[in-house]
């Protein structure tokens, strides 16, 4: 696969990138850190503030975190484990 996009799904945010015939987008500004440009070459990645463990939720319109929640794949784990015994 030559171009994709590589997508990494943490516990509170998520990591994207573009690769196009093999090679990653790079950042022409440098690595960016917080408010600080690093004048390092890195590839560019675009940062979302929505993980797997993101709080989510509908009350007329969509609202996300800032809390973390318990991912229901986790939460069915622990009533299972409970009724088991």
């Amino acid at each position: 696969m030559k171009t994709c996009v590589a997508v990494d799904v943490g516990g509170t945010s998520t990591d994207i990138a573009l690769i196009e015939d093999g090679v990653p987008e790079i950042s022409e500004n440098g690595a960016v850190v917080g408010n600080w440009k690093t004048m390092v070459r890195a590839v560019k990645i675009r940062t979302s503030a929505m993980g797997g463990d993101s709080h989510v939720w509908v009350q007329r319109k969509l609202y996300i975190g800032p809390n973390r929640v318990i991912p229901l794949c986790l939460q069915l784990q622990n009533i299972l484990l409970l009724k088991t015994g």
